[in-house]
């Protein structure tokens, strides 16, 4: 798995102390590109990183916060 190349994802944040994930994109071919779409769309408070897909069958268990219901 060495010679895949990774994808790059994009997630936005948001609130007074920019703990709250308000949105997350995906994929782009490299970090740069990811950064550019940030810029261009105006986010202040973002995070670029790489993407990793988990090769499970079954779907992980979610938490959810009530408020966000």
């Amino acid at each position: 798995m060495a010679d895949i190349e990774p994808v790059y994802g994009l997630v936005r944040f948001e609130g007074e102390t920019q703990q709250r994930v308000s949105a997350i994109v995906l994929v782009f071919e490299s970090a740069g590109a990811a950064d550019r779409c940030a810029r261009s769309a105006r986010m202040e408070d973002y995070a670029v990183g790489p993407v990793e897909f988990l090769a499970i069958a079954a779907a992980a268990g979610v938490r959810w916060n009530e408020a966000d219901r």
